[in-house]
């Protein structure tokens, strides 16, 4: 069954609940309603050169260590840490991105993927380049900060290649996650919250929010938008991972 948007204006701000964060970084919240009922839905949008970045990085200090968002805002509020999110699907036994790339601070930890990742500007934007990535070219072209994720939910505007989800993954999921880039040119960090969304349902939210580039992070219990420390979909946990998403605002 479609997802259906309960908010009136797709692509507009959502309305029920907006928390202003300063001009640059803006908290939103809403519902989605499914054949399940209706779910939550949390976004934090970002306005590309208004001195705000995003950073791959490691929650736990570096590979195989693992950390929550939270407790990784925290730590960094007086560097201008304010919000993040999850990061990709890790494989357990080395708490490494199964999609095997990272680069952060222009350094790559891993290597490339062959499922699209997520680079992200000095000024806030993002750009989500599917399949083949190799970490060296991202490094090449000045890329400090990018990593890697799946499925790619929405690419140009449609529907993207959810075939690199396990077929288990693919149905319906406590909590779907992505990162993307909105029509209007803001980046933007979502979480769909509660059970009833398949990938196929929230990739076509995704696309009716304004979303024309999303690429997926870890769902299910690792999922975690975050805000100043504090889980905006899942107030009373946070799961230690190994990577996440983080903005940083200049001047905090």
């Amino acid at each position: 069954m479609a997802l259906a948007l309960a908010t009136a204006a797709v692509g507009a701000a959502l309305t029920s609940t907006t928390a202003a964060a300063g001009p640059a970084v803006t908290t939103s919240s809403s519902t989605i309603a499914t054949g399940a009922g209706p779910r939550p839905l949390y976004m934090v949008r970002i306005v590309p050169g208004r001195g705000v970045r995003l950073q791959a990085v490691w929650l736990g200090g570096g590979p195989g260590r693992t950390g929550t968002v939270g407790a990784y805002i925290r730590a960094n509020a007086g560097r201008g840490a304010v919000a993040g999110l999850n990061g990709d699907f890790f494989l357990l036994g080395r708490n490494v991105p199964s999609g095997n790339l990272l680069i952060h601070k222009g350094r790559s930890f891993l290597g490339g993927t062959n499922r699209g990742a997520a680079a992200f500007g000095v000024d806030g934007s993002v750009d989500i380049v599917p399949g083949n990535v190799k970490d060296t070219d991202l490094v090449e072209d000045g890329v400090r900060e990018a990593i890697s994720g799946k499925p790619v939910y929405v690419h140009d505007g449609r529907l993207g290649d959810l075939t690199t989800l396990e077929p288990y993954q693919r149905d319906h999921a406590y909590h779907r996650t992505a990162v993307g880039r909105l029509r209007n040119g803001q980046t933007a960090l979502v979480v769909v919250g509660g059970a009833g969304t398949t990938a196929s349902q929230f990739a076509q939210a995704l696309i009716q929010l304004g979303f024309v580039e999303a690429l997926g992070m870890d769902i299910d219990s690792s999922a975690n938008i975050n805000w100043r420390g504090a889980s905006l979909n899942r107030p009373d946990y946070q799961r230690l991972i190994p990577t996440g998403i983080i903005a940083f605002r200049s001047g905090g």
